[in-house]
């Protein structure tokens, strides 16, 4: 004897349908926040990763930096290393200094003195580099975006001596040579604040 097939009634269709849709609205709103979480994981470490490079890129220059006097652009003499330039043309300028640079000359093993300064100028950390060390006022920047989103930048004067120790300022006697080492704060978007302390090879 054949059974009569049963089939599905309105009121399961229907209860079916709601668990699915549960179920759905639970897996999309658990896929769109992984997304969004990847997404920002991927920005951060983007940019943590700019950070590194900019630090770096400091942590080069100012380890190598020279106590080398120049001529500014109108022939006036400029301290081997200049912090928080008062020079109208240079606002945001937080450094600028000689540094010694490899030559990129092939089997070359010598170095060139390099006049550079670092700026901070709407939220972007910019390397500017000159050809050449006593300039005129034409002579040409080259400039190179490092870091942005910045919020804020902070250079400090670290200085040490066996009478006082340690002593960290945003003041700087030009007369002195150089100092012990330069300390930078960075201070990201997030409000996060990276700080570090490089040591100049030539200071005191």
């Amino acid at each position: 004897m054949i059974q009569p097939q049963r089939g599905f009634t309105l009121l399961e269709m229907v209860v079916a349908i709601g668990i699915f849709a549960v179920i759905g609205a639970g897996s999309y709103a658990t896929l769109s926040s992984t997304l969004e979480t990847h997404r920002e994981l991927t920005s951060r470490n983007g940019a943590l990763g700019d950070l590194q490079t900019t630090l770096a890129a400091l942590e080069r220059d100012i380890r190598f930096l020279a106590s080398r006097p120049v001529q500014d652009g109108f022939g006036d003499p400029e301290a081997a290393l200049v912090v928080r330039p008062d020079d109208p043309l240079a606002q945001g300028e937080l450094l600028r200094f000689t540094v010694y640079t490899p030559s990129i000359e092939p089997g070359a093993d010598w170095v060139l003195p390099r006049r550079v300064a670092w700026r901070f100028e709407d939220g972007d950390l910019l390397r500017v580099a000159w050809r050449v060390l006593d300039r005129d006022q034409d002579s040409d920047e080259q400039r190179h975006v490092l870091a942005t989103g910045l919020v804020d930048a902070i250079v400090s004067i670290v200085e040490w001596s066996p009478e006082s120790g340690i002593r960290v300022g945003s003041e700087w006697n030009k007369d002195a040579g150089l100092p012990s080492g330069i300390e930078i704060a960075l201070t990201t978007g997030d409000g996060r604040q990276y700080r570090r302390v490089f040591e100049i090879a030539n200071g005191n």
